[in-house]
């Protein structure tokens, strides 16, 4: 008989130790999620190769030739100021006042004309005078004189055509003799080395069918 101190051997099974384990199956979503990332491996080395393929192969870009255009303008390099500044607050003061029911701001806008005639606001001053003279005013005869002033001294803006439109109706009015087409034909003659200017007063001078 074994003496008790001794420990009894204990049975060792094979399938405790993790060598000797039978292999697990892989789940199929395991699968999936592996395709997946070495799709996405393989797809962002081929990017990646593909662009430096382009960079090294094409060489450097050139770099287009830059055309100096010469541009009008009406902002001073120096100090940033527009051009017309002063007569464009006189305008939006004198324009402010008639939209309000005051008519002396007609008087600020003879005031652009009379400073600043060269300004972009000064024609658009000239139609505000105009226009209010014939619908607010009531005085055709003041209102025709005004859209005749316009193309006298604009022959060439682009405004001119609407201002004879309204020579025409205002001399219906006041059955007078029409001068639109006489007052076109000397525009004409001013600007005759203004080819879109030239095209619209022809075009108002072409008889209509």
């Amino acid at each position: 008989m074994e003496p008790e101190s001794k420990q009894v051997e204990k049975q060792v099974s094979l399938e405790n130790i993790t060598v000797f384990r039978p292999p697990q199956k892989t789940p199929p979503i395991v699968w999936v999620r592996r395709v997946v990332v070495w799709s996405v491996v393989i797809a962002v080395f081929s990017w990646a190769f593909v662009s430096c393929y382009r960079v090294f192969s094409h060489g450097k870009v050139k770099t287009p030739n830059l055309v100096n255009v010469n541009v009008a303008r009406t902002l001073p390099p120096s100090t940033g100021e527009y051009k017309f500044e002063k007569a464009r607050d006189l305008f939006v003061a004198g324009r402010n006042l008639l939209r309000a029911g005051d008519f002396s701001g007609l008087a600020t806008l003879e005031e652009v004309l009379r400073s600043y005639p060269d300004s972009p606001q000064a024609r658009q001053a000239l139609l505000v005078i105009a226009a209010t003279q014939r619908y607010q005013l009531k005085q055709p005869k003041k209102a025709l004189a005004e859209y005749e002033r316009f193309v006298r001294t604009y022959p060439e803006d682009a405004q001119v055509v609407r201002a004879l439109a309204a020579i025409r109706s205002l001399s219906g009015e006041l059955k007078e003799t029409d001068s639109s087409d006489t007052l076109a034909r000397l525009a004409l003659a001013k600007v005759a080395d203004n080819p879109p200017a030239k095209a619209r007063l022809e075009k108002w001078l072409t008889p209509k069918p």
